[in-house]
C-alpha cells in the first residue's frame, strides 16, 4: 500500500511538471508571461534592426507609437509545429512571435517580417527577419489596441 502511494505521488509530481513544461511556465520567476508580454518583448527586439543608416530606417518614438502605426503587426504562436514537441518534455519551451511592421517609408520592400523565438522567461532564443513588400495579411490582431 505504501509503495502504491509513493508511485502515485511520483506520477502526480511528474504530470504536474510536464503540464508546466508544455504550457510555458517560467520556473525561475514562478509565473507565466502574458501574450502581451511576449509580443512586447518581440517588438522591442525587432526594433533593434532599425537604424537611420539602413534599409530599416523608420523610427518609432514608443511601443504605443509602433502599435498605433502597425495595428495588425503581431501574432503569438505558443505551439509552433516547426519546434520539436519532444523537447518540451524536458522543459525546453519556446514561443514564436511574428512581427510585421513598416520598417521604412521608401523602397520596394518597406515592411519587415521578423520571427522572434522567446523562452518562457522572456529571453530571446533566436530571431530572423525578412524584408517584405506588403504588410501582414490578416484581419485579426493578437495585440490589443493601446
Amino acid at each position: 500500500m505504501n509503495n502504491a502511494r509513493v508511485v502515485l505521488g511520483l506520477v502526480v509530481i511528474f504530470v504536474a511538471i510536464e503540464v508546466l513544461n508544455f504550457t510555458g511556465f517560467c520556473y525561475p520567476e514562478y509565473r507565466y508571461l502574458s501574450e502581451e508580454q511576449f509580443i512586447d518583448i518581440a517588438v522591442r527586439e525587432s526594433l533593434k534592426w532599425q537604424s537611420p543608416n539602413s534599409a530599416q530606417n523608420k523610427e518609432y518614438a514608443s511601443l504605443a507609437d509602433f502599435y498605433a502605426e502597425n495595428p495588425k503587426c503581431c501574432g503569438l504562436n505558443r505551439l509552433d509545429p516547426r519546434l520539436e514537441m519532444w523537447s518540451r518534455i524536458f522543459g525546453f519551451y519556446v514561443a514564436v512571435v511574428d512581427v510585421w511592421y513598416r520598417a521604412s517609408n521608401t523602397g520596394p520592400e518597406p515592411f519587415l517580417h521578423s520571427e522572434i523565438f522567446i523562452s518562457p522567461c522572456g529571453h530571446i532564443r533566436d530571431k530572423r527577419a525578412i524584408p517584405e513588400s506588403r504588410p501582414r495579411e490578416t484581419t485579426a490582431s493578437t495585440r490589443r489596441q493601446l
